[in-house]
């Protein structure tokens, strides 16, 4: 069945309503607290952990792994001191660990390559030369092979 007078998902969304400005607070709300939690943890496991319910005073913080939940588990006594001097959350007094596999996060930033300048190719090549191990000699050589394809 369609409706003629259907709004569109944009307009649906920014306009008040009794039913979606509770649900858009909670998300918000959430939002920084994963922001607080994040900086209040440190990276990697920081990249693991987001809040995903504030029931009543309880904080239930989702991982993608039991091996996160493990190293957050021991984490939580000074968290929930950390979360619950904040003047500007709601009162948090537990902190509930869910695993969430597959779990929403902003994706890690992609790791960059530093680049190897020539002097640094011909030392290794030089090293590579001069070296009598033939696995370290063929890592060497790789490595100086690989300077050489990033010069301009």
């Amino acid at each position: 069945m369609h409706h003629s007078k259907s709004k569109s998902l944009t307009k649906w969304l920014q306009t008040p309503s009794e039913q979606l400005s509770p649900l858009l607070t909670q998300v918000r709300l959430l939002q920084r607290v994963t922001k607080i939690l994040r900086g209040a943890l440190g990276n990697p496991l920081a990249e693991h952990c987001q809040a995903a319910n504030l029931d009543g005073t309880t904080l239930v913080i989702s991982t993608d792994s039991s091996a996160w939940a493990a190293k957050l588990r021991y984490c939580l006594t000074t968290l929930l001191s950390q979360l619950q001097d904040r003047s500007d959350l709601p009162a948090i007094e537990q902190l509930r660990i869910r695993i969430l596999p597959g779990n929403v996060s902003p994706p890690a930033p992609a790791a960059r390559r530093l680049a190897i300048s020539s002097e640094a190719a011909a030392v290794i090549s030089h090293v590579a030369e001069n070296t009598t191990d033939p696995q370290l000699q063929a890592a060497l050589r790789r490595l100086a092979r690989h300077a050489a394809k990033q010069r301009p």
